[in-house]
């Protein structure tokens, strides 16, 4: 049904419309009605209805008055015209205000039927084509988000380079969860893509009253990302999706990681469930928990050895890189420390070198194949050597080219670059001052900076002033005010905000863990 509203300030001829027009029989029904133009303005903002029939004739604001300034607020209603004025004047404007018929007094009800008829169909026309739409808009972003979320798992990606795509994917990627965890369920039976979509959006439909999200990773497996901080609830929410996708694929097996409490973490738990599910012959289990795996290890490296290489990054002491690696990993073999522990070991240490660089160059980038699976491309080496020499070619590879990249930038940038990090510890250093300094135009130089680094010169400057504070602190400085003061920060409490929004540590909190 149609909602339809009435303005006229004749009753009779309000009555009459109502009385000799078939409503219901043609998919239409009356919600209201008003006998002048400002009533009939407030109602019909209230009641939002589809048609509006509109005297040109009547008091507060005449119909065409009325109509343009219902226009102006732009609502999806039509209009048809009544009127005793076979005026071109009125008929002309009623046109350009798009107008769906005018129709002159005394009605013709057959005639005026057959307009509102022309008019639902054109309405039911452009409903159908904007669910259409919005449907294909949905689907576009899932996708999008589906891509980066794949990315995130694959150590592609770090919810910090956000600020690298636009502000409506940073509003969805936010799950804001206490903790993270990941269910993978794989099918043996191979469904078709199709299927599986559709089995997605039954999952979804299912637990509709979870907060969870749900996408098919590259090797077209169902993987679901919700909150686990606490475990009872989370095993619980496991087996539930696990019953119900049996329910519908009898054969479907399913591998849940452990709880991490960093979104940037998510590529462990989900690495834990794929190997988790490369369990499933071992265990017997149509459901397995990583945690329950026999000997499973603890992922992650040390805090001090990624504080160590994120120090080796910042400060792009690339030809350290190799030994630092070299000797992790040799570490590694000399504690007899397990495959799967080491396959995790080498994710984050991909991750790592994601965030740093896409830090640095203020835009994603991604070192791997996206169209891959990090588990399965280390699960195809034959042994740990091969492992370390993949990652310390992958570190030197992606170093190589932020470097090329870094060569194609302008002088003007490479000289406001170099004046920037020669005067750190100045706090008055502003693009104002660079530009007096340096005597260049203030816009151009905010202009050729964003062009070459595709960040602003605020926002290096910041990040440089983190970098030389990592830099002091793996050079064993320990007192923090004077860290601050050399770095250009006004006081030590403000340093201490901006570098635990850039490391996730406070400053005490870092320097613990290179000591």
């Amino acid at each position: 049904m149609l909602n339809v509203f009435l303005v006229d300030d004749e009753y009779f001829e309000r009555t009459a419309l109502k009385k000799h027009v078939p409503w219901s029989e043609n998919g239409f029904q009356v919600v209201g009605e008003a006998n002048n133009g400002k009533t009939a303005y407030q109602m019909i903002l209230e009641l939002a209805p589809d048609i509006a029939i509109v005297d040109i004739n009547i008091p507060g604001y005449n119909g065409l008055e009325l109509i343009e300034k219902l226009c102006q607020e732009h609502i999806s209603c039509r209009y048809i015209i009544l009127t005793g004025y076979d005026t071109f004047s009125y008929a002309q404007k009623a046109l350009k205000l798009g107008v769906h018929d005018y129709i002159l007094k005394p009605i013709n009800y057959g005639l005026f039927v057959q307009s509102l008829n022309e008019l639902k169909e054109e309405i039911n026309r452009q409903h159908m084509l904007s669910g259409k739409l919005s449907h294909l808009q949905k689907e576009n972003e899932n996708l999008f988000l589906e891509s980066c979320y794949n990315d995130l798992v694959n150590c592609n990606f770090t919810t910090g380079s956000l600020s690298g795509y636009d502000s409506s994917l940073a509003r969805h990627f936010q799950l804001n969860y206490p903790a993270y965890g990941v269910i993978v369920f794989d099918f043996p039976s191979r469904p078709e893509p199709a299927s599986l979509r559709q089995l997605q959006d039954k999952l979804k439909k299912h637990f509709a009253n979870l907060s969870f999200v749900c996408f098919l990773d590259v090797k077209k497996r169902i993987f679901i990302i919700t909150d686990s901080s606490n475990e009872e609830v989370f095993s619980s929410a496991a087996e539930s999706f696990h019953r119900f996708l049996q329910s519908e694929i009898p054969d479907v097996i399913g591998g849940v990681g452990l709880s991490y409490p960093i979104l940037d973490q998510l590529y462990l738990s989900y690495n834990e469930a794929c190997i988790a599910l490369k369990n499933h012959s071992l265990l017997g289990e149509n459901l397995i928990f990583y945690k329950d795996i026999p000997s499973s290890p603890g992922a992650g490296l040390e805090s001090k050895v990624r504080n160590q290489l994120r120090f080796l990054l910042l400060n792009r002491s690339y030809d350290r890189i190799r030994p630092f690696l070299s000797e992790l990993y040799d570490n590694l073999i000399q504690q007899k420390t397990t495959f799967d522990c080491i396959a995790l070991q080498t994710m984050e240490l991909t991750g790592l070198l994601t965030e740093i660089l896409s830090g640095q160059a203020a835009t994603p980038i991604s070192v791997l194949d996206t169209n891959s699976n990090i588990l399965d491309t280390l699960g195809s080496m034959k042994d740990i050597d091969e492992i370390k020499e993949w990652i310390i070619t992958l570190y030197l590879k992606s170093l190589e080219k932020v470097a090329d990249k870094a060569s194609d930038f302008s002088d003007t940038t490479i000289c406001i670059e170099k004046y920037i990090v020669e005067h750190l510890s100045d706090p008055e250093l502003s693009i104002a001052k660079i530009a007096s300094e340096l005597y260049l135009n203030y816009s151009y130089i905010c202009y050729r900076f964003k062009q070459d680094k595709n960040m602003t010169v605020n926002d290096f400057i910041n990040q440089a002033r983190i970098e030389k504070a990592v830099s002091m602190f793996h050079e064993h400085i320990d007192n923090i005010g004077y860290v601050a003061e050399q770095t250009g920060f006004n006081n030590a409490g403000y340093f201490s905000k901006k570098f635990k929004k850039a490391t996730g540590l406070s400053p005490s909190e870092y320097i613990k863990t290179i000591f």
